[in-house]
This record gives structure tokens, sequence and C-alpha cells, in this order.
């Protein structure tokens, strides 16, 4: 289920999006998914994702308690 390309897992965690159960919200790890998906640039595009998921770690709004 988790996993995949940054697009398909970074989006559960939007502030409006409908998998974002905890309702967890962060306003700059939202503007930084707007700019991977229209940056065409794979390195780039690696450095915005690494950036999100810093602050995804940061903040742990989600934890797997079951496999």
């Amino acid at each position: 289920m988790y996993g995949g390309i940054p697009e398909e897992t970074l989006t559960y965690f939007l502030s409006k999006a409908k998998m974002n159960y905890g309702q967890w919200s962060n306003g700059e790890y939202d503007k930084l998914y707007d700019m991977l998906i229209k940056e065409p640039n794979p390195k780039k595009r690696e450095e915005i994702s690494v950036r999100m998921q810093k602050i995804f770690l940061e903040e742990v709004p989600f934890i797997i308690t079951y496999l």
C-alpha cells in the first residue's frame, strides 16, 4: 500500500488529502508537493522529495501500528 513514486506516497499527507486520516497539516509540505509535481529536473525532484520526507519524519504524523 505504501511506496512507489514520490507523487503517490507523498500525496497521502497533504493537508486536504483523503488518505490523510490523522488530518496532519503542514503548509511548507503542501507547497513543496506543488513544486515537486511541476519540476522536470530529476535531481531537483529528488531534493524536493527529500525535503518533504524530512518534514514528515520530524513531525511523525503517521505511525504504522500493524503489519
